[in-house]
């Protein structure tokens, strides 16, 4: 697999996967099971982080790597496994709230601050990875 695919890969199933979770609490709201303030502050948590996960990984992805060069399929089976698990984690946490109730909606903004905290850290993880930069920490 070609590094330009992989981008493209990765890019789309993380659109995807935010796509899918807003939805879903946007349904659960229109159900009426997430008042209007609770509704109001998951999306504060999921859509500023969700805008910033496409524009930068849409570009930088695409800055300094030649398309035909070969990326690593283990990489890309890492992301689909840690944006599965994201999505398990996030649908599981907004469900439970569905079914416990309000009471524990502090506890539901926490889990996925802490999700998309940990989405964030792969994802740049990811990025580096794809372009092999390493960190020179004392370079000035």
């Amino acid at each position: 697999m070609y590094l330009s695919k992989l981008r493209n890969n990765i890019t789309t199933t993380v659109i995807i996967a935010k796509f899918l979770v807003i939805l879903l609490l946007g349904l659960l709201f229109v159900a009426g099971s997430y008042t209007k303030e609770d509704f109001l502050g998951i999306i504060y948590l999921l859509l500023p982080v969700f805008v910033i996960y496409i524009l930068s990984i849409t570009w930088s992805a695409y800055a300094d790597a030649a398309p035909s060069r070969e990326a690593s399929l283990s990489l890309y089976y890492l992301s689909l496994v840690v944006l599965l698990c994201y999505i398990i984690a996030v649908v599981a946490m907004l469900l439970y709230r569905h079914n416990i109730g309000s009471a524990v909606t502090s506890k539901i903004k926490m889990g996925i601050g802490i999700a998309e905290i940990l989405l964030a850290v792969y994802l740049s993880y990811a990025v580096i990875k794809m372009h092999n930069k390493k960190i020179d920490r004392y370079k000035n």
